[in-house]
């Protein structure tokens, strides 16, 4: 599928819906923004705490200038009060933003789809005889059931995790590159490895996903045409044949899925020890400077 078909896909499950599916993002932006203020916040509190406000960079001192209404941080020394105020009144935001994002999330969820299971029964609907016939009921039963659910998760999770992800690291790094240009370095040096890495193992989980996925359809449309077909089959006493028939083709999806659950599994589980890795690195750099 190019991109050019899966912006046009977009368009049409969306269609109608764009305002609760961009406020989805809008809320998300906004989660991760009270998320960072928040920790940000934290720092602003210690350094109060410990009078270190003298050697605040560009972002401190503009959040100090807003906490003291402009009269510096001298004043905050005098009402440091306001910080765990502050601080409190950020994470609320952030858990209001989280309510209505989730809020906006399953109510686009249900109306999206709605619209790609109306969109998918018309094209169904809309084939022609000798077209329908010649597709395997597998496929049919699977692109209407689990393909179609798949779509809908990434549409509304994936995309979610996607875009919070690129929040989280865009707003980190000009946080970070403010307080010091040498400990952004060292928190994102290991991005281009894991960016490698990604690249490669992710082609061997799209490879094992699409062999268990045929696997799977074949397993659905041998068990359609036994539904279908199971008085004939006793009828010639067949029952026996078609159950090891069908157990072999089990046998195989059972195969290629424990290939890609276990591909998949390495490939996230691995990716938590880069994360790991990274943030070790950057705390022991952390200390060093």
């Amino acid at each position: 599928m190019t991109m050019k078909n899966l912006f046009s896909i977009y368009k049409r499950m969306i269609r109608g819906n764009w305002g609760i599916y961009l406020s989805m993002f809008f809320f998300q932006f906004m989660v991760v923004f009270f998320s960072v203020f928040t920790t940000f916040l934290s720092k602003v509190l210690v350094d109060t705490l410990t009078h270190e406000l003298d050697q605040a960079v560009y972002l401190e001192k503009a959040v100090i200038a807003l906490l003291s209404g402009g009269n510096g941080a001298s004043w905050l020394y005098d009402h440091t009060f306001i910080l765990p105020i502050a601080v409190s009144a950020s994470a609320l935001s952030s858990a209001s933003f989280l309510i209505a994002r989730n809020f906006a999330r399953a109510k686009a969820a249900s109306k999206i789809f709605k619209t790609m299971q109306l969109e998918v029964f018309s094209r169904i609907n809309a084939m022609e005889y000798a077209s329908y016939k010649s597709q395997k009921e597998g496929d049919l039963i699977q692109t209407a059931t689990r393909d179609l659910d798949l779509v809908r998760r990434f549409m509304m999770m994936q995309t979610s995790q996607m875009t919070y992800t690129l929040f989280v690291v865009t707003l980190g790094f000009v946080i970070l590159l403010q307080i010091s240009w040498k400990l952004t370095l060292a928190s994102f040096a290991i991005l281009p490895f894991f960016f490698v890495y990604s690249f490669f193992m992710i082609k061997q989980v799209r490879k094992k996903y699409r062999k268990s996925d045929d696997a799977e359809a074949v397993v659905v449309d041998a068990l359609s045409q036994n539904l279908d077909g199971v008085r004939v089959v006793k009828a010639y006493n067949e029952e026996n044949k078609e159950i090891e028939a069908f157990n072999e083709k089990l046998s195989i999806y059972g195969k290629h899925y424990r290939n890609h659950t276990l591909t998949s599994a390495m490939f996230y589980s691995s990716t938590d020890v880069f994360i790991f890795f990274a943030r070790s690195f950057s705390l022991v750099f952390a200390l060093i400077l």
